[in-house]
């Protein structure tokens, strides 16, 4: 399939950025409800899939045309790193600071500090690190997660993964037949899925290596949607937000199967749909600011949690007043973090033009 004329295409998905947004409060409700006894939000784990399908439609819209006119691994991965790597930063430094106040608050906590010391240093380097002890979050234990600092990294570290997969398939790879490559990966994802019983692998070490194939195929799914982009149409506007709600509806379900039909079918419907949505008036800043918000809530909204866990008054709070004054602080750290982030990348890009310029 060639590439479609990116011409044809606006500048920047508003709807997408939108459904990027709502995906990132989802998985924050998930996370504050999971251990307060209200879990809202059984199934809504799938917004990682949705980020996945995103990713891959997002970075061929962004990178096959530079690819293809030579822009090189370094070049590519630079600007991938430039991407994630401050927020990711970020998060991983309040991870580290709940990590510290829970040890000398706690003297009976079951975190040590060569265990924070051993994630520090692996996780910096988005390394995964292997273990089977018991990570205090909220009022309960989370075990073997692989990037225990701060838990969401673990997608991160799957991004990065299959984004050196993508520049290769952009860069030496474009004449695989793509629609048969995803439905391989997908066979493959599902029978390892169904036969190995994990659902939603990837975080722990025990569901780690499974990780791999699910990345793959929802990527892929993604750059599949966007080189079918010109071939279909917008349908009727009562099943384009008819998806949306179902996608949403099946957040509360606590049924694995229910999830994965979410994950496998009506997420990757919901990005072709939304892929052609048009956005106006007071849309596009709402949608902009659900974008914009996405990344910085995403990666830092499970550190904000613990810290704000360990003080005591907090945990005297109702359940429900707990989870809304803690959401509403992450999401007013991101906001803040929005300013921060394109410094920071700013700053990379100017040294990256001067070192140009010296070369």
């Amino acid at each position: 399939m060639t590439d479609i004329n990116a011409g044809t295409l606006p500048s920047r998905f508003y709807a997408l950025d939108g459904i990027r947004g709502v995906a990132a409060i989802a998985v924050m409700f998930y996370h504050y409800t999971q251990h307060n006894q209200l879990d809202w939000l059984h199934g809504a784990w799938v917004a990682v899939d949705i980020f996945f399908i995103l990713s891959g439609f997002v970075l061929m819209h962004s990178y096959s045309k530079k690819v293809s006119q030579g822009m090189t691994f370094k070049e590519f991965f630079y600007s991938r790193i430039a991407r994630l790597g401050p927020m990711y930063i970020v998060g991983l430094a309040l991870g580290i600071g709940a990590a510290l106040l829970l040890i000398f608050s706690n003297p009976e906590s079951p975190v040590r500090l060569i265990n924070v010391a051993t994630a520090s240093t692996l996780n910096f380097f988005l390394l995964p690190y292997f273990n089977e002890y018991a990570w205090p979050f909220g009022s309960h234990n989370i075990h073997g997660t692989v990037f225990p600092l701060n838990d969401p990294s673990w997608s991160l570290f799957f991004e990065i993964f299959v984004n050196i997969i993508f520049f290769v398939y952009l860069a030496y790879c474009r004449r695989i037949n793509l629609l048969i490559f995803v439905v391989m990966s997908g066979i493959i994802f599902i029978v390892l899925t169904l036969g190995f019983h994990q659902i939603n692998p990837g975080a722990r070490g025990s569901s780690f290596v499974f990780g791999f194939p699910r990345v793959i195929f929802e990527f892929f799914f993604g750059v599949l949607i966007y080189q079918c982009y010109s071939y279909y149409k917008l349908p009727p506007k009562i099943f384009t937000y008819g998806i949306f709600f179902l996608v949403a509806l099946c957040f509360f379900s606590s049924k694995g199967a229910i999830a994965l039909v979410n994950a496998l079918v009506l997420a990757p419907v919901l990005i072709a749909i939304f892929a052609k949505l048009p956005v106006s008036g007071n849309s596009v800043g709402a949608c902009k600011f659900l974008g914009d918000i996405s990344y910085p809530l995403y990666v830092t909204h499970y550190p904000i949690y613990r810290l704000l866990a360990e003080m005591s008054f907090m945990r005297e709070l109702s359940p429900l007043i707990q989870t809304l004054l803690f959401s509403a602080i992450a999401i007013v750290a991101a906001v803040i973090l929005i300013k921060i982030d394109e410094s920071i990348r700013s700053s990379f890009k100017q040294a990256k033009l001067l070192r140009e310029h010296n070369s």
